[in-house]
């Protein structure tokens, strides 16, 4: 809880604390109240104090722009040392062996996926004819389950049919079997 005091004295009790435990604070601590806040009002007064301020900005930004320059000369100092390592004949030679086994490795890996991709459609194209041939074979004996259903079908027919005609026969030989006379035809007259 603050208490009411006079403008700007609590204000300056909590810097005086927080300035207190520092090492500089130690320095002003024989001081009396009124010197410090005097003191303090100078340097917040003076032109001095920003002008460090200003110092230490431009002394910042001037580093800045040395370390800039410095990572400049270093990647231009690395970029001429690594041309010069690649216009050797030792390096051109490690990077053309280096390229040749790449090459060769790289050959290796395709040719084998090729072999395997090979080999997958030869199995794919296998199962598709074993596929086909089950399905012909399959067609072939519902035709031959057909024709014989069919060929049985005519047998039963024809066989009754001679049935039929048998007994048609067979019945027509009875009625015709009583007697008639022979020879003699009578005449009504």
């Amino acid at each position: 809880m603050v208490k009411p005091s006079r403008e700007g004295r609590s204000r300056s009790r909590s810097r005086s604390r927080s300035r207190s435990k520092s090492r500089s604070g130690e320095r002003y601590r024989s001081e009396s109240p009124p010197q410090r806040n005097a003191r303090r009002r100078y340097r917040r007064k003076s032109p001095g104090r920003t002008q460090a301020r200003q110092s230490v900005k431009e002394k910042a930004a001037q580093h800045s722009k040395e370390h800039d320059v410095v990572v400049l000369k270093m990647a231009e100092t690395i970029k001429s040392k690594v041309e010069e390592m690649m216009a050797s004949e030792a390096i051109q030679q490690r990077i053309q062996l280096r390229l040749k086994e790449e090459r060769a490795a790289l050959e290796d890996k395709m040719t084998k996926q090729l072999e395997d991709e090979k080999a997958k459609l030869i199995e794919r194209k296998r199962q598709e004819q074993e596929e086909r041939q089950r399905k012909q074979l399959e067609l072939e004996k519902i035709l031959e389950d057909n024709r014989r259903l069919v060929d049985d079908a005519q047998k039963k027919a024809a066989a009754d049919k001679e049935q039929r005609e048998t007994a048609r026969y067979a019945e027509a030989v009875q009625t015709d079997s009583r007697p008639r006379p022979m020879g003699i035809k009578l005449v009504a007259d």
